[in-house]
């Protein structure tokens, strides 16, 4: 092959290449304007969906502002409808009404206070009979089972009773100890008498001394220092009233004993030693007859016996029984009566307030405010009301003498005051420094009268004032 071959060759392969490329080039620039166009197509296409899209919603928010707006023009409607038939109800009801009041002659006002006064007594009337009803049952069963309580109560637990008296004898067989004890023309038996505030009978025909006083404290120590006086042989007036003084305090030892003694089997603790002592000195009272320390032990361990069946607290119960009756102790130094007294005895020393209930509860001075009271009244009835245990005559009979007593006692010149001879006389020993001899017939008289118009009693009763001096010295080496 020559050369002038190869170089044509050379160049049309050259000339096909440019050729190709030129045409592929421009296949490629049609193909490129084809996806251009597409595109602004598709552009265009989105475009005016967007705003058909827009003009749609445009068109469905404006009808709903319509149609909301109608809405709030009706309702706007029948507001002005519902005034305007409101006043004119309003209008027709002040019309009735006031038709109403004209034809009853009543107020609405007034016609509503009286229908809710109606009203307030039918519902009244309705509760009444449930509670009477209910309240009926109610009793019924506890009348059952108290009875029953107080059955079982009662039968654990049993005293004797015992009744004080008011004398005590002196065994004495010897005539010379006799003619001493009397003294000459009297003398000795008359300053026992005046000194131990007591009756005292001595008879040749007996073989006793009998000592007689509605005072039975009073009475205890006159026996035994009379006993004491026997004993030693000795009986004037200055070794009575020194044996006296010392038979009293060995007494008032005994009695706060006898009480701690009593307090300690009974389970009651943190007593003041003041209410321990008039806890003891309660065995020289009596109520109606009855000793009033083992009327107090009873209702005290009845108490605790009830408190124990119904749930109550068992030693707070005892002790309200125990110190229910306390004001006794001290009714015959004090013009009062006993549930003031106990009261104001327990609230001084700082008493649970149940005590205190206790105590002005058992003769209904307040309604009982706990079990542990409704037990003590119970006790307190129980003990006092069985067969035999009181006698209202000779309460009657106390009550008399110790108000003899007070109406002269309480005269400032009035030293000490005693009923005697079955309170058919009263012994009162004036202050000699504040009363002259001849001032003493006018005290007797004013006495008497007083008496007679405050006392009530049979017969007659002697006021025998006495006004005694005595000069006293000491003979000295």
């Amino acid at each position: 092959m020559n050369i002038e071959i190869i170089l044509i060759i050379f160049i049309a392969i050259i000339l096909t290449a440019i050729v190709t490329y030129m045409i592929t080039n421009k296949i490629h620039k049609a193909n490129f304007d084809i996806h251009e166009i597409k595109a602004k197509a598709k552009a265009k296409a989105i475009e005016f969906e967007s705003e058909l899209d827009i003009q749609t919603k445009q068109t469905k928010l404006e009808n709903r502002e319509k149609n909301i707006e109608l809405q709030q023009q009706k309702l706007t409607m029948l507001v002005e409808e519902a005034q305007q038939t409101s006043s004119k109800n309003r209008k027709q009801l002040e019309q009735t009404t006031k038709a109403l009041e004209d034809i009853a002659n009543i107020t609405i006002d007034e016609a509503k206070d009286i229908l809710v006064e109606l009203s307030r007594d039918i519902a009244q009337g309705s509760i009444d009979k449930l509670y009477q009803d209910g309240y009926a049952k109610i009793k019924e069963d506890l009348k059952e089972k108290s009875a029953q309580l107080l059955l079982d109560a009662t039968s654990r637990y049993m005293t004797d009773f015992l009744e004080t008296n008011f004398t005590s004898n002196i065994k004495i067989n010897d005539e010379k100890l006799k003619g001493k004890i009397i003294g000459k023309n009297g003398k000795n038996i008359k300053a026992l008498k005046d000194i131990l505030h007591v009756d005292i009978i001595l008879d040749n025909d007996t073989d006793h001394i009998t000592v007689s006083s509605f005072n039975i404290y009073r009475r205890e120590i006159a026996k035994k220092t009379i006993i004491a006086l026997i004993d030693d042989g000795r009986i004037n007036e200055s070794k009575i009233e020194s044996t006296q003084e010392s038979i009293k305090q060995n007494m008032d030892k005994d009695i706060v004993q006898e009480s701690k003694a009593l307090l300690k089997r009974l389970g009651i603790k943190n007593i003041h030693e003041e209410l321990v002592y008039l806890i003891g000195k309660l065995k020289y009272r009596t109520s109606y007859g009855q000793n009033a320390l083992l009327h107090t032990i009873e209702v005290a361990k009845l108490s605790g016996l009830i408190a124990s069946e119904i749930g109550a607290d068992v030693e707070l119960a005892k002790r309200a029984g125990l110190l229910h009756d306390i004001g006794k102790a001290l009714t015959a130094e004090e013009n009062r009566n006993h549930v003031d007294i106990g009261a104001e005895l327990a609230i001084k020393h700082k008493e649970p307030a149940e005590v205190i209930n206790a105590i002005y509860a058992h003769h209904e001075h307040e309604e009982p405010k706990s079990l542990e009271a409704y037990a003590v009244c119970i006790a307190d009835s129980l003990s006092a009301g069985r067969v035999g245990a009181r006698s209202g005559m000779l309460e009657s009979y106390i009550k008399r003498v110790e108000q003899i007593e007070l109406i002269c006692s309480q005269k400032s010149c009035v030293a000490q005051a005693y009923a005697i001879d079955g309170a058919k006389e009263v012994r009162v020993l004036v202050k000699s420094t504040d009363i002259k001899d001849e001032e003493t017939y006018a005290l007797a008289s004013q006495l008497a009268f007083e008496i007679a118009d405050q006392v009530s009693y049979p017969g007659e009763i002697k006021v025998n004032v006495i006004r005694e001096h005595r000069a006293i010295d000491y003979a000295r080496h």
